[in-house]
């Protein structure tokens, strides 16, 4: 089987390599490849051909290859709307279409209509109740939940990691039962490996953005002398940094 997989709009492979995600997202083609055969073909935002020379069963169409990349935000989002047709004159030869997040699901959805393809859209979180419960400027918003509503109307599967998110679009966008509930994966560990235990440290794993609120769990250790180690990349990194250091400093 073959499967063109869209990255999330304005990712590159070189953004998975500097976060450090590569080695675990591309594990799961690995997998599927080695135990189904299945073949890949990668819909990047790169802006230079990639050669994966360790992953010969995943082909890449770095789109700012075949179309400009424009700098104007406006401008690139107008343009991106080109790409599915562009694509259609390099990839022929496929099975089944998935996204990596909603988030660039319109270029994949513009493909499945002019490929008549099967479409699964993966989604991390709901995009939508993020953008409204973080105060987004409300043309985001309704554009988040426009984009939902096509989504979820236009995809064949559309999955999601928790099944309050589940639970929450079926009741709102009126779903064509095609919500599919897949929680987050974690790496096997070997539980008879020792592991040193610490009595006095927290740890907290993930992206280090408002949505996480790692402000009021500074603010609730306050006073406590539990260490909190902070595991992750985001925008917020350096303004994190900051702030724990002033801590310290008045400790």
């Amino acid at each position: 089987m073959h499967i063109v997989i869209f990255f999330t709009y304005d990712i590159s492979i070189r953004d998975w390599v500097s976060s450090g995600l590569f080695d675990r997202e591309i594990r799961l083609y690995k997998y599927l490849n080695d135990k189904y055969g299945h073949k890949f073909t990668f819909i990047t935002y790169d802006e230079k051909n990639i050669d994966l020379n360790d992953f010969s069963f995943i082909s890449v169409v770095p789109v700012y290859t075949i179309i400009k990349k424009a700098n104007n935000k406006m401008l690139r989002f107008a343009k991106s709307f080109m790409i599915p047709f562009k694509i259609k004159k390099l990839i022929t030869n496929f099975d089944i279409i998935k996204t990596n997040q909603l988030n660039g699901s319109w270029i994949a959805m513009i493909f499945k209509i002019i490929s008549n393809k099967p479409l699964f859209i993966r989604t991390g979180y709901d995009i939508y109740t993020f953008a409204r419960k973080d105060g987004k400027k409300s043309f985001i918003v309704i554009f988040y939940w426009l984009l939902t509503k096509i989504a979820i109307k236009v995809s064949d599967v559309y999955s999601v990691t928790s099944n309050v998110d589940k639970l929450f679009l079926s009741k709102n966008f009126k779903s064509k039962n095609n919500i599919l509930y897949i929680p987050n994966w974690v790496d096997k560990y070997d539980i008879n490996k020792p592991m040193k235990k610490y009595q006095n440290r927290i740890i907290s794993v993930g992206r280090l953005e408002n949505q996480k609120n790692y402000k009021l769990m500074f603010d609730a250790m306050k006073g406590s002398k539990l260490i909190i180690d902070i595991v992750g990349e985001g925008s917020l990194k350096k303004d994190l940094i900051d702030i724990a250091k002033k801590k310290q400093s008045k400790c």
